[in-house]
């Protein structure tokens, strides 16, 4: 399961924040596309 973890977490370093946080907050944070929205400049329609 570290593995999986691990490689998971370095693919996602990789990209730039603005497509890794809306990942990172809806599929492991399980945060609504609304709330992923808010958390970055674009509004939440984009996140779609």
């Amino acid at each position: 399961m570290r593995e999986l973890f691990a490689g998971l977490d370095e693919e996602l370093s990789g990209l730039p924040s603005h497509y890794r946080a809306p990942l990172v907050l809806c599929y492991l944070e399980a945060r609504t596309r609304d709330e992923a929205g808010s958390f970055g400049s674009a509004p939440p329609e984009q996140s779609k």
